[in-house]
This record gives C-alpha cells, sequence and structure tokens, in this order.
C-alpha cells in the first residue's frame, strides 16, 4: 500500500524513479519485498502446529475424505493452534477445473521455500484437476522437492472422484489417516476468529462488524423460503452502521445467481469494490445455485480473499463485514445435487448465522433462540401492517371496522 512504499523510500530502499529508471530491476524488487515482509510478519512467521504422528514433514500427505468432510477438514488442520490467525491464500489452494498447472507450481514452491518451515501449505480438491494439468505438476512436484526435507504440504481430495483421479492414483503411497474435527468444534474455532479479529481491528480503526450482535465480521442470514425478512434484516444492518457517524459506510450487494457461479463471475463483480471500508458486503445467494457455492464462499470468508482465472485478486479489509443472504429448501430432490448441498450445508453450520422465520412460525411457538430472527417491529408498527391488524383485529371480535376508509 502507499504508506509501505513511502516508508520504503524513506530509507532509501527503493531508487529515485524521477531521476533514474522508471522501473524497478528484480534486485530492487527484492529489497522493498524484504522490507515489506519484515513490516508484516504475522502470516509469514506463523509457527503452526503439524501432527507429526500422522504427516510426514518433506513429503507430501494425501488425504481422502467424503465430499463434505473436504472444507472441514481443512479447517481441521489449522485447528491445532486456535490462538493463531485463519489459514490465508498463500498456505491454502482450491482447485477447479480452471487451475493451471502454474498455480499449483507456485505452491509447491511456496511450501519449500517457506522462511523456517512453519506454516502448513495445503492443496484442496486436486482431484477436480485436469489429467494434462495432474501430470505437469506432479513431475514439478518431484523436481522442486527433491532434496527437501523439512516443507510440510498436505493435498485434500474428495472420495467421490477417487477412482478416476490420476493425481490421487500416483500419491497412494503418500495416503494419510486424518480425522476431521466435529463440525461443533469448527464452529467454535471460526467465532473465535471471526470475533477476535474484529477487537484486534477495533484497537486500531472502526470496525463494520461492531454492529453485529456478536461482534463478529462474518454473518450468515437464512430461511427456509423466500420472503421471510433476510434481505432486511441485513437492510438494518447497514441502517445502524450508518448511525454511528463515524465514516461514509456503504452496503455492498452482490447478487449471485446462475446458471453457472464460478470465482471469475463473483469476480466481475467485486473487483469494482477493491478499495472499499468500514462496510457491509451483502452475497445474494440464489436457492438454486446453493450448491455450487462452497468453495468460493470458504475463499470469501475463510481466506477473505478471491482469485479469478485472470489472476485478479479481491481481499477483504478487516473493517469489513460480510453477510451472507441464502434460502436454504427443506426438500432437496435433483439426485445431481444431493452431495455439492451437502458439502454447502455442513461448511454454513459452521458460521456465525441467523434464522429469519415467518409470523405464523412466531406466533405458534414463542421464539426463545437468540438466532432465529422474527418480524420486523419497524413492519410491523408501520402504517401498512397496524391498518391491516386493525381492521383484522376488530373483525374477529366482532366490530365493524369502518374506521379505515381506505380498506
Amino acid at each position: 500500500n502507499t504508506s509501505s512504499f513511502q516508508r520504503c523510500n524513506s530509507v532509501n530502499f527503493l531508487p529515485d524513479l524521477h531521476t533514474k529508471n522508471k522501473y524497478l530491476s528484480f534486485e530492487e524488487l527484492g529489497r522493498v519485498l524484504a522490507v515489506l515482509s519484515e513490516h508484516y510478519p504475522d502470516h509469514i512467521h506463523t509457527k503452526r502446529a503439524f501432527p507429526v504422528k500422522v504427516f510426514k514433514t518433506g513429503s507430501p500427505n494425501l488425504i481422502v475424505t467424503e465430499p463434505s468432510d473436504v472444507l472441514g477438514t481443512v479447517l481441521s488442520l489449522y485447528m491445532q493452534d486456535s490462538t493463531l490467525p485463519l489459514p490465508t491464500m498463500e498456505e491454502v489452494l482450491i482447485c477447479s477445473k480452471y487451475t493451471t498447472d502454474e498455480d499449483v507450481t507456485l505452491l509447491w514452491r511456496r511450501a519449500v521455500c517457506d522462511p523456517n518451515f512453519t506454516r502448513i501449505f495445503c492443496l484442496v480438491h486436486a482431484e477436480r484437476l485436469s489429467y494434462h494439468v495432474s501430470d505437469k505438476v506432479l513431475q514439478s512436484l518431484k523436481k522442486i522437492t527433491q532434496g527437501q526435507s523439512e516443507y510440510r504440504l498436505v493435498i485434500v481430495c474428495s472420495s467421490e472422484d477417487e477412482q478416476r483421479s490420476h493425481i490421487l492414483s500416483k500419491l497412494h503411497a503418500f495416503r494419510r489417516q486424518f480425522t476431521m474435527q466435529s463440525v461443533f468444534k469448527c464452529a467454535e474455532y471460526l467465532r473465535h476468529h471471526f470475533t477476535s479479529a474484529t477487537d484486534e481491528t477495533a484497537r486500531m480503526q472502526a470496525c463494520a462488524s461492531a454492529i453485529d450482535v456478536e461482534k463478529a465480521n462474518v454473518r450468515i442470514v437464512t430461511s427456509q423460503r423466500s420472503g421471510m425478512g433476510k434481505s432486511l434484516f441485513i437492510k438494518r444492518m447497514a441502517q445502524a452502521l450508518q448511525c454511528t457517524d463515524q465514516h461514509q459506510p456503504h452496503l455492498v450487494s452482490i447478487p449471485i445467481h446462475g446458471p453457472l457461479v464460478t470465482a471469475d463471475t463473483v469476480m466481475e463483480l467485486l473487483k469494482l469494490h477493491l478499495c472499499v471500508q468500514f462496510s457491509i458486503f451483502h452475497f445474494d445467494i440464489a436457492s438454486d445455485v446453493v450448491w455450487q457455492v462452497d468453495t468460493i464462499l470458504f475463499s470469501l470468508l475463510i481466506l477473505k480473499s478471491l482469485t479469478d482465472s485472470h489472476g485478479q485478486l479481491w481481499r477483504c479489509h478487516n473493517s469489513n463485514i460480510l453477510a451472507v443472504e441464502v434460502t436454504i429448501p427443506s426438500h432437496k430432490d435433483d439426485s445431481k445435487q444431493v452431495t455439492p448441498m451437502k458439502c454447502t450445508l455442513q461448511f454454513l453450520d459452521m458460521l456465525p448465522s441467523f434464522k429469519c422465520v415467518g409470523p405464523q412460525e412466531s406466533a405458534l411457538a414463542p421464539i426463545t433462540d437468540l438466532k432465529k430472527v422474527s418480524v420486523d417491529e419497524k413492519k410491523f408498527a408501520g402504517k401498512t401492517y397496524s391498518m391491516v391488524y386493525q381492521y383484522l383485529s376488530q373483525n374477529s371480535s366482532g366490530c365493524v371496522a369502518s374506521t379505515n376508509k381506505s380498506l
């Protein structure tokens, strides 16, 4: 960022670009990056615990698990010490059919060149790589890791396409048995980090998540059908944020709908808001694409970043809050979507969430669960609803509702 650039320039780490060259040499660029790494050492020098009883350093470690447990398994790798930060995009690469061999090779290099070998590097859904890409990354893995004995590398795959995956068959000798933590423990781990990150940021600057009930910088808002007030709930969050009068907050709406949802389609909307701070990012997910968004949500909410196939990068600022609106139908009959839907739903269960319920459910069973949202009080007290309520009350009691001529 600008302040870091100025700080480097003030200590003569950058040349005078006006009198010398227009561009930096590789040597000068390296010196700049070295200075920046000293000012931002948190993730680079994170000392993560590596379960040596299960995994082996200096060797790839393959985990094959149920499709719905893949993301939970990745989280479990980094839960050995809950005081350490959440995994970052530098440590975790989630594969898709668009992932290139260069993307994976860069992960291999980061693992081998990690300072002091204190981080864990994870390749997720490697079974989704094409045969051609799989073959090339296996060759690069052998070449890059030759003679290296301290790197920490884990490859997490789904068992769904195990028999057809080239990379799984080649790495079968490196397969390890690793048990995912429970969904409850994963949820506690994430809630701790979503709230502690807010506390840390609040010491230095205003944070949008201060308006959240749990002070979390991630909030999921669900319902079983549309029209239950999810968008209104997030709108109320934005109004509460505006009442702070500390900044000029924004409500950034990112609609996610079909027929196909990829990192590229989401990035097309996010790249318009690269420098937004102290705001609410509202991801409105259509019910027919819920089964497609598990890995995209993991990137956005856990890794706090998203990269598309063109190399464009979006990072979430610590002062923002990410709110996800999603309708979860009570029945899912499409057999093609059962497994992917289960993956998304299990991941959503790990995140701080509120469920919007209708007036009928609220009336029949008074809500005691703080994670359920009932009728909006401001809407209910408004003229539109109060007139109807008054008319129905008078009608049910046998009175003539003649006071409201407009009805």
